[in-house]
C-alpha cells in the first residue's frame, strides 16, 4: 500500500488504512485490531462514588468551600485586572489537540507533516502590538520562568490570549519549556475530593520577539 503521506513509509498502526475508501469515502479510519466494545459506565450497579451514589448538581461536603454547585470562579491570575495583569497582560494556556494524546503520537512521522514543533498560537491584533510576524521566534515568559518557540498568527485564538497545544516534550522547544510558566498551588476545594492539578489555563505571560 502506498503512504498517504508521500515520503514515508506507513507505521504497523496504518497498514490496513486505505486512503481512498477511509478518508476520502468514509471520512473516518479504525484499526482492524481496536477494540470497539461499548464501554458502559458502571454496569455492575455500583453507582458513582458520592456520598448519594447518584451523578450530583449538589454536593453537601462541598458546602465549607462555598462549591457545593458548580459555579465559576475568577481566575488566580486574572487578565482583566490588577498589578500582574498590568506586567503580563496575555493569558496563557495549554489545550489538548486532535494529533496527540498527551506525548502519544507526538512523534509518528505521518503527522509531522501537520506539525513538527510546538507553536504559539497568537491573534495577528496581540502580534501587531508587539511587532510579531507569523513564524517568529518568541520568548514567552513571566516571573517563574520562559520558552522560545515560534509563532503562529491565527483569527482562531481570541485577542488577550495565547495557547500552545499540550504533549511537547522539553527537547522540542528551542529553549526552554512551557511547563517553565505554568504553577501549583494547593487547592483545598480541589484536594477535599481528588487532587490540586497544576493551572494549566491560568497564567499570565508576555511575549517578545526573541
Amino acid at each position: 500500500m502506498d503512504s498517504p503521506v508521500r515520503g514515508h513509509r506507513p507505521s504497523r498502526a496504518w497498514a490496513d488504512l486505505d486512503w481512498n475508501r477511509d478518508v476520502v469515502e468514509q471520512g473516518i479510519y479504525g484499526r482492524s485490531d481496536a477494540i470497539y466494545e461499548p464501554a458502559i459506565v458502571y454496569a455492575d450497579g455500583a453507582g458513582y462514588k458520592t456520598d448519594t451514589g447518584k451523578f450530583e448538581f449538589y454536593t453537601e461536603k462541598m458546602l465549607p468551600f462555598g462549591e457545593e454547585v458548580p459555579s465559576w470562579l475568577p481566575p488566580a491570575e486574572d487578565p482583566r485586572e490588577g498589578e500582574l495583569a498590568k506586567k503580563y497582560p496575555l493569558a496563557y494556556i495549554q489545550y489538548h489537540d486532535r494529533l496527540n494524546v498527551h506525548t502519544q503520537h507526538i512523534l509518528i512521522p505521518e503527522l509531522e507533516v501537520v506539525q513538527n514543533e510546538p507553536l504559539l498560537q497568537m491573534n495577528p491584533k496581540d502580534a501587531r502590538e508587539r511587532g510579531l510576524s507569523h513564524g517568529d521566534i518568541v520568548r514567552v515568559f513571566n516571573d517563574r520562568g520562559d520558552m522560545k518557540l515560534r509563532v503562529f498568527l491565527t483569527e482562531g485564538i481570541v485577542p488577550g490570549t495565547v495557547a500552545t497545544q499540550s504533549g511537547w516534550t522539553p527537547d522540542h522547544f528551542i529553549e526552554g519549556c512551557y511547563q517553565n510558566l505554568t504553577r501549583m498551588a494547593i487547592n483545598d476545594a480541589e484536594e477535599s475530593y481528588s487532587m490540586t492539578n497544576s493551572a494549566f489555563y491560568d497564567n499570565l505571560v508576555e511575549v517578545e520577539k526573541a
